[in-house]
C-alpha cells in the first residue's frame, strides 16, 4: 500500500504507513516522540481521518524533523515511505 497523508477531525496530521486486514498503522504528528500507532478500521473512522492533498515526501521530511524526536520504529516506517513518494517539484 502506498503511504497516505491524512488528517483527523481536529486537523491533526498523520501518515498512514501500512494497512492490514485488522488495523491501520500510522504515525501521528503530536507533542513528544513520534511513534507508530495501530488503529482498527473502526477507530480510524471514528477519529474522522480523511486523506488530504499534501505531498508524502514533504510530510515525511516534516515528521523526521519533529522537535520531540522520532522513535526508531517510526523513523524506519517514515523512511520506507520515501520509496513510494513522488519527488517534490
Amino acid at each position: 500500500m502506498d503511504p497516505i497523508v491524512v488528517a483527523d477531525r481536529n486537523s491533526r496530521t498523520a501518515l498512514v504507513v501500512g494497512q492490514g486486514p485488522a488495523a491501520v498503522r500510522l504515525v501521528e504528528m503530536r507533542p513528544g516522540e513520534l511513534v507508530v500507532s495501530r488503529l482498527t478500521e473502526d477507530e480510524f473512522v471514528k477519529r474522522g481521518y480523511r486523506a488530504i492533498d499534501y505531498p508524502v515526501r514533504a510530510a515525511v521530511t516534516r515528521f523526521l524533523a519533529h522537535a520531540g524526536g522520532v522513535s526508531p520504529a517510526a523513523r524506519q516506517a517514515l523512511e520506507g515511505c520515501l520509496v513510494f513518494a513522488a519527488p517534490l517539484s
